[in-house]
This record gives C-alpha cells, structure tokens and sequence, in this order.
C-alpha cells in the first residue's frame, strides 16, 4: 500500500481572506517594489517588474477576486509563481 505525502501549500492573506498554492508553483517571495505601468494591459495586470533579468507581469488578485482595492504598500509581498502559461507575479499582504 502506497503512502500519501501531504500536501505542500504556500499560503497568502488578501484581506482576512487564505488562499493556498502548491509549493511546486511557487519560486518565491520577495519585497513588494513598483511596477511599471503597461499601456493596454488587461485590468487585472498591475504592471511588470524586473526579476533577475526577466520581465515578468504584476497581477492584481484583489481585482480577480472582486476585494475592495488598496495601495502596494513596502510590508507588502510579491509571490512569484509559475502557471500553466508563463511565470507571474502576484500582490500579496
């Protein structure tokens, strides 16, 4: 009989909400900074920063989610993740 491991999440806040993603998809966490704005990007694209030579998007969770927006403040975290697509970053409090 196989034995199961637990699952490996990396949890975040938005508000007083949790959500979890795999371990596996995320690369990591750094400092919030500010993001380059991105003329005619899609509303949930905050902007897009640098990470060690790559230009990765910034995407705004609370937008996705319908939560009351706030400003990227420097207690803030980035979490960098990769899904099926490409490699994101995420605002998390």
């Amino acid at each position: 009989m196989a034995v199961t491991q637990p699952a490996q999440l990396v949890v975040f806040g938005l508000d007083a909400q949790r959500y979890a993603l795999p371990l596996a998809s995320v690369e990591r966490i750094v400092r919030a900074v500010e993001a380059t704005r991105l003329p005619n990007a899609p509303a949930i694209v905050l902007g897009a920063i640098n990470v060690a030579g790559r230009v990765l998007p910034v995407l705004n969770l609370r937008r996705r989610f319908g939560l009351p927006e706030r400003e990227i403040n420097p207690a803030d975290q980035f979490l960098i993740a990769h899904t099926a697509w490409r490699i994101v970053v995420l605002v998390v409090d």
